[in-house]
This record gives structure tokens, C-alpha cells and sequence, in this order.
């Protein structure tokens, strides 16, 4: 089983590259690193909300944002971040278990900035983070969404993750107004590991876009059921 530093080194992430979306926006994505802490907290800060309640830690707490580094430092997470033209617009964290009996646990967390196509581009860093807990030797991984968040339903469940129950009123915002999360999982024995492309990271200063160099297309098919909301809506509460 590879360390998180292996499975997440530059060479075989291809990071950081550049990504076209429909409508001709192209984002750069990079691994991030301690230095990205201000520059992210700051784009936390800016969500509408309620929208980083998802988040494992509150970041924006400087103690939770020590120990958040510290979890990036040592192996135990790892986050991508999407940029279009130098400003942060997106933001994909994955954490693995820290205790014996969760090692073969991940966890996702998955912010988008406002007005961007937030399935899109939500569902390529995803891939990003399956690859990566793949490489990883991961069996499971989960994620905690608000249950009113359609296209973050939409995106995991896209990517093969299923719902298994809402908690109701789990979190609450700076305005006194609760939330349900619904969490989704997804166990990587239904994966096969993508073929990656040997294709060197891209010279992010470069104008051009350039092609993905770690193709994820070879993620099998979502399965997804087709009652899928119905599921959501009769689970416990």
C-alpha cells in the first residue's frame, strides 16, 4: 500500500494541469501545499452561508486550521485546488482514518465557489480524490452534504456514491439556521483502478489548455439507481 506522499507525488498526479469545461472556461488544477492555508481559509470565508459546514473542521478557526495543515503535512490528507486565472474557485479535500479502525476509511469535502458549473467542475476533482484513495488501497470512502445541496447530490452520486442517512439538524450557521446532511458513500471494490496517461504536467504558465495527464474516463460507470431521490427521502431521520 502506498503512503499518501506516494500516491499523491507531482509525476504521477500530473498536477499541477489545466482542465477545459464547457463553455470555454479552463481552470489549473494544483496539489495543495502549507502556503495555500491563507489563500483557502480566505475563499471559505467568502462562501455564502451555511456552504462550508460540510467541511470536517471549521478552517477558518485558526486552532482547527493548525491542526487541518498538520493533517496535510504528515500524510493523512491530501486537498486539490482549481483555479481559473489565479483565483481560487474550487476546492476538494480528501482526509483518510487516523485510527486503526478507520484506516480504510476517506473522507471527502467539496467547495465550489458561487456562479461556477458546479457539477463539472465538481466531478473532476472528485475523480481526482477516488484515484488518489485507489492508489491508496482505501476501501470506503464517504462525504457529509447538506441534503438541500442538489448538485453536490448529483456529483457524488454521479461518481458511484450512495446514500446511506440524513441527520437531521447536524449543523448550524452563524445565524442560528440548521441544517440536515445527507451522507453518501462509495466502496472502492467497485472501482478498477483508471489506466493513467503518461503525460507530463503541463507548464501551468502556458496560455493553451492542455489535455488531461491523468485521464480518470477509465472510473467505471456511475451506479447510480434510477430511484435514487426516493432512497434519500426514505431514509431514516
Amino acid at each position: 500500500m502506498m503512503t499518501i506522499q506516494q500516491a499523491t507525488s507531482g509525476a504521477r498526479m500530473g498536477l499541477p494541469r489545466q482542465v477545459s469545461l464547457a463553455g470555454g472556461k479552463v481552470v489549473v488544477l494544483r496539489a495543495m501545499e502549507r502556503w495555500h492555508r491563507h489563500e483557502v481559509t480566505t475563499f471559505v470565508r467568502a462562501l455564502p452561508p451555511g456552504a462550508g459546514l460540510v467541511m470536517p473542521m471549521d478552517v477558518t478557526d485558526d486552532a482547527a486550521a493548525d491542526e487541518w495543515i498538520a493533517a496535510l503535512a504528515s500524510g493523512h490528507a491530501f486537498n486539490v485546488l482549481a483555479y481559473e486565472e489565479g483565483r481560487l474557485v474550487a476546492y476538494a479535500g480528501l482526509r483518510r482514518g487516523t485510527t486503526a479502525w478507520t484506516q480504510h476509511l476517506g473522507e471527502f469535502s467539496l467547495l465550489v465557489r458561487s456562479g461556477w458549473p458546479t457539477i463539472e467542475l465538481g466531478q473532476h476533482l472528485c475523480r481526482e480524490l477516488v484515484g488518489v484513495a485507489l492508489d491508496l488501497g482505501l476501501r470506503k470512502i464517504v462525504t457529509q452534504i447538506r441534503s438541500d445541496d442538489e448538485d453536490a447530490r448529483t456529483i457524488f452520486a454521479d461518481i458511484g456514491f450512495l446514500p446511506e442517512a440524513v441527520l437531521v439538524d447536524q449543523v448550524i450557521d452563524e445565524h442560528a439556521r440548521t441544517y440536515d446532511l445527507l451522507i453518501m458513500s462509495c466502496t472502492l471494490a467497485n472501482y478498477s483502478q483508471p489506466t493513467p496517461v503518461d503525460a507530463p504536467a503541463v507548464d501551468c504558465e502556458e496560455e493553451s489548455a492542455a489535455p488531461d495527464a491523468r485521464d480518470r474516463s477509465g472510473v467505471p460507470p456511475p451506479n447510480r439507481p434510477a430511484d435514487f431521490d426516493r432512497i434519500v427521502r426514505d431514509l431514516p431521520k
